[in-house]
């Protein structure tokens, strides 16, 4: 897997926080649990659920109000969702979710879904775009 700094600050940060983190998953639980799902997913959502399993209760957020689902929650969340979007965070209970977009291998594109009929806005062109995005300027991913 590739360095993913900012993913790792983030994981860190939430601890220093104190929000209730799962523990991380086995590589190979990963790949299996997502390929459930029958739709592509890149190496950097692998690293995600490689580094923490999620926070440890559905609704559990951290200070800005973001919830990290659980691999369970991410595949009961996405087993029939129509769009291409691998959902896997959201923000204030469901105002709004953020979702995978595959792009190669090794990146997935993040976008936020407001559930409105509209277009997901692309807010992140990787996963750890995403959490850089997240430590610096959260503003940029309309928090």
């Amino acid at each position: 897997m590739g360095e993913l700094t900012n993913m790792k600050a983030t994981i860190q940060r939430w601890e220093r926080e104190g929000v209730a983190l799962r523990p991380p998953h086995e590589e190979k639980k990963v790949v299996a649990m997502l390929s459930r799902l029958s739709r592509p997913f890149s190496n950097d959502a692998v690293s995600l659920y490689y580094m923490t399993g999620g926070m440890v209760d559905d609704g559990s957020t951290d200070n800005v109000g973001l919830s990290l689902w659980t691999m369970e929650r991410l595949l009961d969340e996405n087993t029939n969702q129509p769009r291409s979007l691998l959902l896997f965070m959201d923000y204030l209970i469901n105002s709004h979710c953020y979702g995978l977009q595959y792009e190669d291998v090794e990146t997935s594109s993040v976008h936020v879904d407001y559930f409105d009929n509209g277009t997901p806005k692309r807010v992140a062109g990787s996963l750890d775009e995403f959490f850089r995005l997240y430590l610096c300027d959260p503003s940029k991913l309309f928090l």
